[in-house]
């Protein structure tokens, strides 16, 4: 793709294919709550689950909207993961207790699904879990969903972005490790066999290679947004971008001695050249 000049910044997340369906189940509230045979006192239901009438009826059409798309798709159960982040994210936002989230789940699911409808979607997890796994299990499908436009948007870019956006990169391959990590552990789990798979078997390396050269406000470059804390300027060899150094100083010498000096030093070679290499390589080459 054709580089626009412009430096990625986390705006560029908004145009992520994963953002976009979560919108949509607010975008059409109130359109699609017929599409779905509901059973009697659904809505009556949801607010004894501790919903607002106003959630309660979003909900039902967010499940009306899952229930048309994946019918109409052969039974493509991608939007009922797409509901499940969806409606996730509202349940954590009334509780911070694993157990009542779990309980609310699935007395949600249990209110919607109508066992005479052709197709109900089922719980991603159906036991406890703490809120930041689920979080974790939430970027990790959105990462997936959203690898291609990523890896366009980096292309595009010649892999330059704002340290928030850099951040966001890094932040999803610690997610993702996270939920590997987990379920090579509770390898039973039926998440847990799902997930190992479509996204365990040799996919580590591949979220791995997602990484951009974070440029700064001053022009200058590090590999990574949160990369060592450096104070002064040093410039890498063969280009006009600085990294930021630590300045020594004959006085640290004598305070900190001789070694720690040169190890310190050292750690800022390696971190000009890296930074060098990393501005002269493409991971998809």
């Amino acid at each position: 793709m054709p580089d626009d000049g412009r430096t990625l910044t986390v705006s560029d997340l908004n145009d992520l294919p994963s953002r976009e369906k979560y919108s949509t189940f607010d975008k059409f509230q109130g359109t699609y709550k017929s599409s779905y045979n509901f059973k009697n006192g659904t809505e009556e239901k949801l607010i004894g689950n501790g919903y607002t009438e106003n959630e309660a009826n979003k909900i039902m059409d967010a499940w009306s909207y899952t229930y048309l798309y994946a019918i109409g798709d052969s039974y493509n159960n991608e939007w009922c993961y797409w509901f499940y982040y969806w409606l996730g994210d509202i349940l954590w936002g009334k509780t911070e207790d694993p157990e009542l989230f779990s309980h609310r789940m699935n007395k949600t699911y249990n209110a919607l699904k109508n066992p005479s409808s052709l197709i109900n979607c089922e719980l991603i997890h159906n036991t406890i879990i703490a809120k930041e796994f689920f979080y974790q299990m939430k970027k990790t499908y959105e990462f997936f969903k959203d690898r291609d436009k990523i890896r366009d948007q980096l292309s595009s870019h010649k892999y330059r972005c704002t340290p928030e956006y850099a951040r966001y990169l890094q932040n999803t391959v610690a997610e993702y490790a996270a939920v590997r990590n987990h379920c090579r552990q509770k390898e039973e789990d039926a998440f847990c066999k799902k997930f190992q798979g479509e996204f365990g078997v040799g996919k580590y390396e591949e979220v791995a290679k997602f990484k951009c050269a974070s440029v700064h406000r001053s022009g200058g470059t590090t590999p990574y947004a949160d990369a060592l804390q450096y104070k002064g300027k040093v410039t890498s060899p063969g280009s006009n971008s600085t990294i930021t150094a630590t300045a020594v100083s004959s006085a640290a010498v004598g305070l900190l001695g001789v070694p720690l000096v040169s190890a310190l030093l050292y750690k800022v070679i390696i971190v000009i050249i890296y930074n060098y290499n990393y501005n002269h390589y493409s991971p998809y080459d």
